[in-house]
């Protein structure tokens, strides 16, 4: 789980380690509260795995596929136009306002 950043958290002025830590938790955009109050050993421990847990969420990304919607040919659009132009648009004009599923406004069921 990530927790994002306000914008105001800028990193601090490195004076000693623990500064270095923490601006490093801030680059990976992951708040731990309290983790002024950690020893350093713990700190360290805690930057290492959450650098790890980076690395692994950009090589999952990187093998995830993406989205690619299937296209359809020419002919299969022309045909759903075409039906959807006879099914909604003619009887629309006709006032018979014909809706999904088989049922007309007047609540009347069809075909």
């Amino acid at each position: 789980m990530e927790l994002w950043l306000p914008i105001r958290s800028q990193l601090r002025p490195v004076r000693e380690e623990r500064d270095l830590l923490l601006n490093r938790l801030v680059e990976l955009r992951v708040l731990v509260p309290g983790a002024k109050d950690l020893e350093l050993s713990e700190l360290r421990d805690l930057v290492q795995w959450q650098e790890e847990r980076k690395a692994d969420d950009i090589k999952k990304a990187l093998w995830r596929p993406a989205y690619r919607p299937k296209k359809l040919s020419r002919q299969q659009v022309v045909i759903g136009l075409r039906e959807y132009y006879h099914e909604f648009v003619i009887p629309r004009r006709e006032g018979r306002k014909r809706l999904y599923a088989g049922v007309t406004v007047e609540g009347e069921a069809t075909g």
